[in-house]
């Protein structure tokens, strides 16, 4: 659906909005797209998560848009934010670090992670990214916030207090997201536990999505997962009609595929095995000196 001013966008989400399904919807530049299908979910009274490009959009969505939208109609219930774990302080790793300061910390790195703990004590939030406080140091940040390789989850004493844990439990009728963040969350949820999340989903700049795909997929596509799945999509396509055209180029494809990454995960293996033997190498002349160097003193 193309809408070229406001109303005519705000018609095509209600429209969407009554009718389950799929539905793309272009809107103008500068005709209002946000208040455009804000206004039509809150007046649809059901739950919905907002996928932003962009974490300052998704700011803007909740400091600015939604406020105004929920004057003009008078309806909706609470707005949760949702961001990825690295945004949020890490109760424990911030405890861990004003208990035994790092190896190097200046008096300036202490101060500011008390700082950060008054600040956690008095909004339990615990959001960095509305910390305003510009003169932290990103460092000093990095200490207090968790990876996802790093955190404990449900094993960690502090998962009852943890921001991000209690920000996946909100129990708001709406959802601000982001791009990334719902890639994440479908890579590792099961389908129809997704679907029971949210009611509807709006994935607002959508054109940006399928860039966002290909950097997770890119990030997580290691030569040994690639061969994997180049060879189920090769036996997928030798299942289907080997008489069109199409299947047999995409299947053609597939086996050139598995032969590159073949080819790339055999050169990998070498490499791993000239440097473990170079490494041997320069341990054997490193034992060769030391053994020199003592001969050398003992005469």
């Amino acid at each position: 659906v193309c809408s070229s001013d406001l109303h005519q966008f705000m018609d095509s989400v209600t429209e969407a909005l009554a009718n389950p399904g799929v539905t793309l919807i272009e809107g103008g530049t500068g005709i209002g797209k946000s208040f455009g299908y804000v206004i039509p979910l809150l007046l649809a009274e059901k739950s919905f998560t907002i996928a932003t490009a962009t974490r300052a959009l998704q700011q803007q969505l909740l400091d600015e848009t939604m406020p105004i939208a929920r004057d003009a109609t008078q309806v909706g219930g609470s707005i949760g934010l949702r961001m990825g774990r690295d945004n949020y302080l890490c109760p424990r790793n911030l405890e861990s670090l004003l208990s035994m300061p790092a190896q190097g910390m200046s008096q300036h790195d202490i101060d500011e992670s008390q700082r950060i703990e008054r600040w956690f004590k008095e909004t339990r939030h615990g959001n960095l990214w509305f910390l305003n406080e510009p003169a932290l140091a990103q460092s000093t940040l990095r200490k207090v916030t968790v990876q996802d390789g790093d955190c404990d989850g449900r094993m960690c004493i502090f998962f009852q207090q943890c921001p991000y844990f209690l920000s996946l439990q909100s129990h708001s009728q709406g959802v601000i997201s982001n791009h990334h963040l719902l890639i994440a969350e479908a890579d590792r949820t099961p389908d129809d536990q997704m679907a029971r999340q949210t009611s509807i989903l709006v994935i607002d700049e959508a054109h940006l999505l399928f860039d966002r795909i290909e950097d997770h997929v890119r990030q997580r596509l290691k030569p040994a997962c690639f061969l994997e799945l180049a060879r189920l999509l090769s036996a997928s396509f030798e299942a289907l009609d080997r008489d069109d055209a199409l299947i047999k180029r995409l299947s053609t494809q597939c086996g050139a595929m598995v032969d590159v990454a073949g080819e790339i995960r055999a050169m990998e293996q070498r490499l791993r095995h000239l440097a473990a033997r170079d490494f041997e190498r320069l341990q054997l002349n490193l034992e060769r000196v030391e053994y020199f160097q003592i001969g050398r003193a003992h005469v």
